[in-house]
């Protein structure tokens, strides 16, 4: 059995300084992703404005894109009544 399952399972053992600090690092590691997951951390905050950015960038291309497939619609209404007239 491992040192690693032992301190999971409770018994007593003595762990190494390297085994010591690689067990600590994880536990950091999980608290950091834990705290990136729930956007708490400065990386988190700037990926979530940046999303937000280009989430309003693109809603406003399609926005565009709207106003000129109905501004064409329109213009050809326009040229069919047009030539309806003549």
């Amino acid at each position: 059995m491992s040192k690693l399952k032992m301190l999971i399972w409770g018994k007593k053992t003595e762990l190494s300084r390297r085994e010591s600090e690689e067990i600590e690092k994880q536990k950091a590691h999980e608290r950091y992703m834990k705290l990136q997951e729930q956007g708490k951390t400065k990386q988190a905050r700037k990926d979530l404005e940046r999303l937000a950015l280009i989430r309003q960038q693109r809603a406003d291309a399609a926005k565009k894109r709207e106003e000129k497939r109905e501004n064409r619609k329109n213009l050809k209404l326009a040229n069919n009544q047009g030539k309806e007239s003549l």
